[in-house]
């Protein structure tokens, strides 16, 4: 005999997809990764401003992403190696904001501590 076609499982998706359209938490992490990279291949080609740049516009924009930290960190290094004074600077707000952080010792070497 000739079955009929069985219903889909409730819940599936129509068989003709839309449009996708990221979801704004996949916006938001593309870009907090994109300003990551755009930060560090600045860091690496030796343009510390831009770098710090890129890292100050992804911690305004994202303070608790989960880049912040190393952007903090990477921010810190950037500006230890423009200007001592702007490093320190960053080092205690790197410890005022991450004390038990994973570059604690480095931030406290900065502050002579």
């Amino acid at each position: 005999g000739v079955r009929a076609p069985s219903a889909a499982p409730s819940g599936s998706a129509p068989s003709a997809a839309p449009a996708r359209v990221p979801a704004p938490e996949s916006r938001a992490l593309a870009e907090q990764n994109q300003l990551f990279a755009e930060a560090t291949a600045a860091r690496r080609s030796g343009d510390a401003a831009a770098a710090v740049a890129a890292y100050d516009r992804l911690l305004a924009r994202y303070p608790d992403s989960f880049l912040a930290e190393s952007a903090a960190v990477e921010r810190m290094r950037s500006l230890e190696s423009m200007d001592h004074a702007r490093g320190r600077e960053a080092a205690a707000a790197y410890l005022g904001r991450y004390p038990n952080g994973f570059a604690r010792a480095e931030a406290a070497r900065l502050l002579g501590r």
